[in-house]
């Protein structure tokens, strides 16, 4: 038996493209509130169980990422129950209603357009207060005012000095 398969140019393309990582984390989210409403979720023992019951795979990859960052920031709830005969732990795991997170299509944040003029660049100031010669470099102590940050520096190389004044004009 023979079977064909046409693809329009619109399905080559949007196979071409892929899935943004805004959409992979509102589908993930979907088949976790699937699995909780299933009761499948709390089944779950460790974070591996949770990847593969999602269909994603094992091993320690992106999804895995994606699921460890829910658990810190509490969108997952993770009760540990004990430890099996090899000493590994045991989890329980849930999801919770005070942090979940906002799938919700806000649009584009409007990002502040770069002003054509430089902005002026505050004045650097040093103070020398003494200089200490040693065998192998000149050692001294500086203060550096730059705008309203003072650097106090003692018994240092005058080419840091230098290279710190420098640094703070190009800027």
């Amino acid at each position: 038996m023979e079977a064909r398969v046409i693809l329009t140019k619109e399905t080559t393309d949007k196979m071409k493209k892929g899935i943004s990582q805004f959409r992979k984390g509102e589908l993930r989210w979907q088949k976790l509130q699937e699995l909780e409403d299933t009761g499948k979720l709390n089944k779950a023992r460790n974070r591996q169980d949770i990847i593969g019951m999602m269909g994603l795979g094992t091993g320690y990859g992106a999804p895995y990422t994606w699921l460890s960052n829910m658990i810190s920031r509490g969108s997952i709830k993770e009760i540990l129950l004990g430890f099996d005969k090899s000493q590994r732990p045991e989890y329980e795991y849930h999801l919770t209603d005070d942090n979940r997170p906002n799938y919700e299509r806000i649009g584009k944040a409007n990002k502040p357009k770069p002003t054509s003029t430089p902005t002026a660049s505050k004045p650097v100031t040093v103070e020398r207060n003494t200089t200490v010669t040693t065998n192998t470099a000149t050692k001294m102590k500086a203060t550096i005012r730059y705008g309203d940050l003072a650097i106090e520096l003692d018994s240092i190389d005058s080419s840091v000095i230098e290279n710190i004044i420098s640094k703070l004009a190009n800027k």
